[in-house]
């Protein structure tokens, strides 16, 4: 454990998950034990009605990933080399106190909150025709610069909340009511050396209720 210290059922990228005592750590359909990614703690982020005590853990299968077999995300239904558990009420369940049980993908970071509003990066996102754009548009000095335009800011980084960073054209997936999935985070490519997508792109977190009305996530790759 981390300085002897249990983990708790807070958001973080990397290090040693809170995991309950009841169910079985994830594995691949291969067997392999799945690579500990982040968990998000859904009241922390910024969308409505995001219910309280509620934990999306998220693993990733880095040997099937390694062996050629990465896996994209619920447009890649073929190839499920991930793990996205939703546990409720985790104030009230204990951990396994197994620590890690795979290797981490990253270095541990905490998150930090930033009172910010962000416009979208893509122009479909925003309902914008690309050729209505003013023609110094957008004004970023690098890809991680947060001011695209004067007076608007769009985070390119890890984050939760807020509007995707794509890569390339937008894929949100979408409900049993055909509805989009709302976005929890994602996690860029900086943090992650080595990983699935390290070469230049992010893992996209979404959540979304199903008809029963309980709470499924989705994860998407996209890479440069």
């Amino acid at each position: 454990m981390e300085g002897g210290i249990e983990p708790l059922p807070v958001t973080k990228i990397a290090g040693q998950p809170w995991w309950p005592e009841d169910v079985p750590r994830p594995k691949c359909k291969d067997g392999h034990t799945m690579n500990f990614v982040a968990q998000i703690l859904l009241s922390d982020v910024s969308l409505p009605d995001m219910p309280r005590n509620v934990l999306l853990s998220f693993h990733y299968c880095d040997e099937c990933s390694m062996e050629g077999k990465m896996s994209w995300g619920w447009r890649d239904s073929q190839n499920r080399g991930y793990d996205l558990s939703i546990f409720y009420d985790v104030d009230q369940r204990k951990s396994d106190s197994l620590g890690l049980v795979a290797s981490s993908l990253a270095k541990s970071y905490c998150i930090s909150f930033r009172d910010l509003e962000e416009v979208p990066h893509d122009e479909e996102d925003a309902h914008i025709n690309r050729f209505d754009l003013p023609k110094d548009y957008p004004q970023k000095k690098d890809d991680f610069d947060e001011n695209i335009y004067p007076g608007l800011k769009h985070i390119a980084k890890s984050k939760i909340g807020g509007w995707p960073t794509w890569v390339q054209y937008p894929e949100w997936p979408r409900n049993d009511f055909n509805q989009k999935f709302l976005f929890l985070g994602q996690l860029d490519w900086v943090l992650f050396s080595g990983c699935a997508w390290s070469t230049g792109g992010y893992a996209y977190l979404f959540i979304a209720e199903d008809e029963s009305a309980k709470l499924k996530a989705e994860l998407l790759i996209q890479t440069t």
